[in-house]
């Protein structure tokens, strides 16, 4: 995503297979640190109770009843779901980049940066579909002290007995128009805000990447917070006539505009730090990764960087 220099010619592979490892690891290392919000999250949006909801009540009640693991309940299935989005997402990027752009894309407008972010969305939408239905329903699984799944393979189980297999895709109209707008959005605000950040100052900080990761996890997720309310409703719901405007309307009728930013408050807390260290590994990774496998084009050809020679 950042500014690199110049490198020797690689074999044509080397760069997806770097931002695919970079993506994993920065993945992995983000879902620990947001998972119990989004729980938080999830149950805020899927709560019947009318009101306004206290998400630290939730939390209490949660921790109380069930005790501290339950925030990572449905864990395991999100977190390899979210180490291969997050592997697509910048696989997908970079070469939709690379397509659309030519191989320098270093500097691309908002625009540009947008319209292969929003591409890469929708492609990442079939990928995230199914691993967000089981998660949410996990993560909703308690009806008053019972839980209703006992694993992520009994969710699995019990959704297609119920459901069949068409129940992966349930609510994907609501994620692909979360995702392709959203990821447009994720993408562009990272790499404008880390080339203001780089271009205010000719030092390059590692604070740049934290910063500007931390802002792209404000705007994918208050921008298109409703949309996200509204997949998560029709996930964890059985009914098999819903659709996104009937979803819509019924909780409009039953909590009104605020309905659809239940749990925002944990969304924006978990999404700056964890959005912060995704990007800051992946570009450590890559950063890494390509010193290893690249030399700096000047050595390969055998010349002196630090000397002139007439």
């Amino acid at each position: 995503m950042s500014d690199q220099v110049d490198r020797a010619p690689a074999v044509w592979w080397h760069q997806p297979a770097i931002d695919f490892l970079a993506g994993s690891i920065g993945g992995f290392a983000a879902k620990f640190v947001e998972f119990p919000f989004d729980t938080i999250k999830v149950q805020l949006q899927t709560s019947k109770q009318e009101g306004r909801v206290s998400a630290l009540r939730q939390v209490q009640t949660l921790v109380v009843n069930e005790g501290p693991s339950a925030l990572y309940r449905g864990l395991p299935l999100p977190l390899v779901g979210t180490v291969m989005e997050s592997a697509c997402l910048f696989t997908t990027m970079g070469q939709v980049k690379t397509m659309l752009y030519g191989p320098d894309v270093r500097e691309l407008r908002p625009t540009q940066v947008g319209l292969a972010g929003g591409i890469t969305g929708f492609f990442v939408s079939f990928l995230l579909n199914p691993i967000e239905l089981i998660k949410c329903r996990m993560q909703v699984s308690t009806t008053g002290h019972q839980v209703q799944y006992r694993n992520t393979a009994d969710c699995i189980a019990q959704s297609i007995r119920r459901e069949g297999v068409g129940v992966f895709y349930r609510g994907f109209g609501s994620t692909m128009l979360r995702e392709v707008p959203g990821t447009a959005a994720w993408f562009t605000t990272y790499e404008t805000t880390l080339q203001y950040l780089r271009h205010r100052s000719s030092e390059q900080s590692q604070w740049d990447v934290i910063m500007a990761g931390a802002m792209s996890g404000i705007s994918y997720n208050v921008a298109f917070y409703p949309a996200d309310t509204v997949k998560s409703y029709i996930q964890t719901h059985s009914c098999t006539n819903m659709s996104i405007p009937s979803v819509a309307k019924d909780i409009f009728r039953q909590h009104g505009v605020l309905g659809f930013y239940r749990g925002l408050l944990p969304t924006i807390i978990r999404a700056v730090p964890a959005n912060a260290v995704l990007f800051y590994c992946f570009e450590g990774v890559n950063s890494l990764c390509n010193d290893v496998l690249h030399a700096p084009q000047d050595l390969v050809l055998g010349q002196d960087l630090h000397c002139n020679r007439d």
